[in-house]
């Protein structure tokens, strides 16, 4: 595989562009692109959300909160 690099060409060049690397790869490293995907789109999914924060930032018992679970863990 080539070095990755930005390209802002239409997006049919970059598909067409896509496909012929796709088709230079070897059925193995087809198929360890597609895993990383899926592996990469599972951890996406299922990161933690920062949900936890407060609202605002003078919410002082908030902050004492998520300081007090730091601490714990």
């Amino acid at each position: 595989m080539e070095k990755v690099k930005l390209n802002y060409d239409q997006p049919s060049v970059n598909e067409a562009r896509y496909i012929a690397e796709v088709r230079k790869m070897t059925p193995q490293q087809r198929f360890d692109k597609l895993m990383a995907i899926i592996e990469l789109s599972y951890v996406l999914k299922n990161a933690k959300k920062a949900t936890s924060r407060p609202k605002d930032v003078l919410d002082i018992e908030e902050l004492e909160k998520i300081n007090k679970n730091s601490k714990e863990e």
